[in-house]
């Protein structure tokens, strides 16, 4: 489920600590438009429903994010863009 996108990694590091989202995500860069982004991650779901579900289970201010669900062959895709850079 990702909950941000953004163009730096300080940025980044700032949403974790400013949502006390600590070890529970993942970070990883890609890139879009020429550009860095680094892409927040909460959780490893099964499914598009459990992650649907899981997200019904965040903190209000993490929910008013609107996280959206994302496949890890979308977010692979999304590596090899920066790992080609």
């Amino acid at each position: 489920m990702q909950l941000a996108a953004l163009q730096s990694r300080q940025d980044a590091t700032d949403f974790i600590a400013d949502y006390q989202l600590g070890d529970r995500v993942q970070v990883y860069q890609t890139r879009r438009n020429n550009a860095n982004w680094y892409m927040v991650l909460l959780g490893d779901y099964a499914s598009v429903t459990d992650a649907r579900r899981a997200e019904l289970t965040l903190a209000d201010n993490v929910r008013a994010l609107q996280p959206f669900v994302k496949s890890f062959s979308q977010i692979h895709r999304e590596i090899n863009r920066a790992d080609g850079q």
